[in-house]
């Protein structure tokens, strides 16, 4: 009896060893990615020379080389080589053959070398072009609201050089977001809209107003007034605040703490699930598996909770409309991917191994441009 004891003890004492040993190793090896963060994508016209910047952080080494690419579409627009520097990096591109106009994305690839996997970012951007001829048809707009009650209502009021029975598009944003527009006609040089009441309460925060003038949605009366001049398109915003200045401030705060808190957990733990998922693929144990995911699931169910409301429905998020939509999403997506790096590790479903792979594929395609929006968002809220 002894002797089985003591066999038993060296039987799990080597056990334990083994899985504590692997345990260490996948501390040693499953170190986080490096990442590549886009800070800043902006384009520019100065003295006539077509510019475009891109700034960021990264946690590389230092004098990595790194890759940017500027496309529309599938076209390379501009490629530039640079190095990083004191976990920064900095590129400009130009002066460009021609300018831009209309929505680019900025993509830094990272060189693979011993030490890493090719690493990369991608963020989009909205390049203007500069028109050389001064219109003479200018928009001025300004903003102001009234509180009723937890409801409000937002006033844009303007003055324009263009011909009176121009109709103008008038929209409330939120960053980059239109949360609600309408049409108003411009009548002895002036223009006036009103936004609301709204269907649910408007958070305190900074939001924009912007009027625009399409010439092609016209209407034909005031084309044949304005004798079919060739007007070209115009517009102008101005920021609007609701709320006092500082429950304003604060709102924004709490509101960008909370989302880049939740964006940057959800970032971690995928690039966390992708080390250890292609470790496993090599060294699997299924204990091992299943003692890393209990902490990994406790995680990303603490962020999806964090979220909530306490009837469990996910919480207004309306000065961040993309992490609005796609926080909950990225949980969602995240879970599959995790279910579906499970399945093929246990071999759970083998006739299905493939299509499980074109989907995580699929999902994980997704998450990336969730993330990223949510990142450029943060990237160009306001500061109150």
């Amino acid at each position: 009896m002894g002797k089985m004891t003591s066999f038993k003890a060296v039987r799990i004492v080597t056990a334990l060893t083994g899985f504590f040993c692997f345990l260490c190793l996948a501390r040693a090896e499953v170190l986080p990615s490096p990442k590549i963060t886009i800070l800043k994508a902006e384009y520019n016209v100065s003295e006539g020379k077509p510019m475009i910047e891109v700034e960021g952080e990264t946690d590389l080494p230092e004098g990595a080389t790194l890759s940017v690419f500027i496309r529309k579409g599938s076209e390379l627009t501009a490629y530039k080589e640079i190095k990083t520097a004191s976990g920064r990096f900095n590129a400009k591109l130009g002066p460009l053959d021609k300018e831009l106009d209309g929505e680019y994305s900025v993509q830094v690839v990272s060189a693979p070398d011993s030490s890493h996997k090719t690493i990369q970012a991608v963020s989009l951007f909205k390049a203007v072009a500069v028109s050389h001829e001064k219109s003479p048809y200018g928009i001025e707009i300004w903003a102001y609201n009234e509180q009723y009650g937890k409801q409000v209502i937002v006033h844009a009021d303007g003055k324009t050089s263009l011909p009176d029975g121009a109709v103008l598009k008038v929209y409330l944003k939120r960053i980059d977001t239109v949360i609600v527009f309408g049409e108003c006609v411009v009548a002895g040089g002036s223009f006036s809209f009103s936004f609301g009441p709204f269907g649910k309460e408007l958070a305190p925060g900074a939001y924009t107003v912007e009027a625009e003038f399409f010439p092609d949605l016209q209407r034909p009366e005031f084309r044949k007034t304005a004798d079919n001049q060739k007007i070209p398109a115009s517009k102008n915003s101005c920021e609007a605040v609701i709320g006092k200045t500082p429950d304003a401030s604060k709102a924004e705060n709490a509101a960008r703490q909370e989302v880049n808190s939740a964006v940057t957990t959800l970032d971690e733990l995928y690039w966390e699930l992708k080390d250890v998922y292609a470790l496993s693929q090599t060294h699997f144990d299924p204990a091992t598996w299943d003692e890393w995911s209990d902490r990994w699931r406790f995680h990303l169910k603490k962020v999806s909770n964090s979220l909530k409301d306490g009837s469990g429905r996910y919480r207004s998020l309306s000065l961040y409309p993309e992490a609005e939509k796609g926080l909950p999403l990225a949980v969602r997506y995240l879970s599959e991917i995790y279910v579906i790096m499970t399945d093929t590790l246990k071999n759970r479903v083998p006739a299905k191994k493939g299509e499980l792979e074109k989907r995580c594929y699929a999902l994980e395609n997704e998450l990336v441009k969730l993330m990223e929006k949510m990142k450029a968002e943060l990237a160009n809220s306001p500061k109150v």
